[in-house]
């Protein structure tokens, strides 16, 4: 758990810990303002997301750390590299937000961030989320194709045709579609790519 220095403003990272999600950290923050005189402190975090964008999709979440009151992330005092995995940015851009060690370590942390954030409401009859960037390949692939299979079915209503020259590519390579006619009764596929 990472550990939190409220008059000092600054989140260490977990010791021995290469993989972080960022939301595990926001919500330890959340755990530790809880206790005692911590609610005291500035908030560590500003965060947006979870809004409904129709169809049972939701955007997903962005952490901004309230780097302008001086909250910092530190890593461990060791030599270690650290990954921390979601959207995560400084409410300031122009001012620093990570911090090196005290001592004489070699550290890294590398962000992990992803332009595709969107949340799928589950089909489990639960109403949960199911963010798709989490997915590994094969589901992701599944994902997107129950949600091209609901945007293909609302696309009946409106009148269409269009030819493909080939294979489209999204922005950054990110998916491809195999299908060189959109034909509403068809299954379109959506290739998954790195992120």
């Amino acid at each position: 758990m990472p550990s939190f220095d409220g008059p000092n403003l600054t989140i260490t990272l977990d010791s021995g810990v290469t993989d972080i999600d960022v939301i595990d950290i926001y919500s330890r923050w959340k755990d530790w303002v809880k206790l005692g005189t911590n609610s005291g402190f500035p908030a560590a975090f500003r965060v947006i997301g979870g809004d409904p964008l129709g169809g049972g999709i939701f955007a997903g979440s962005y952490f901004f750390l309230q780097n302008q009151d001086g909250w910092r992330i530190k890593p461990p005092e060791e030599d270690i590299q650290q990954q921390l995995n979601g959207n995560l940015y400084p409410e300031d851009a122009l001012t620093t937000f990570l911090l090196g060690t005290t001592g004489s370590f070699n550290t890294a942390i590398r962000l992990s961030t992803s332009s595709l954030t969107q949340l799928a409401e589950g089909s489990g009859g639960g109403g949960g989320t199911c963010d798709l960037t989490a997915l590994p390949d094969g589901e992701l692939k599944d994902a997107l194709t129950i949600i091209n299979t609901g945007v293909q079915r609302g696309s009946l209503l409106i009148p269409h045709t269009q030819e493909l020259d080939g294979a489209y590519t999204g922005p950054n390579d990110d998916y491809v579609l195999e299908s060189e006619t959109i034909d509403p009764n068809s299954d379109l596929i959506w290739e998954a790519g790195t992120f």
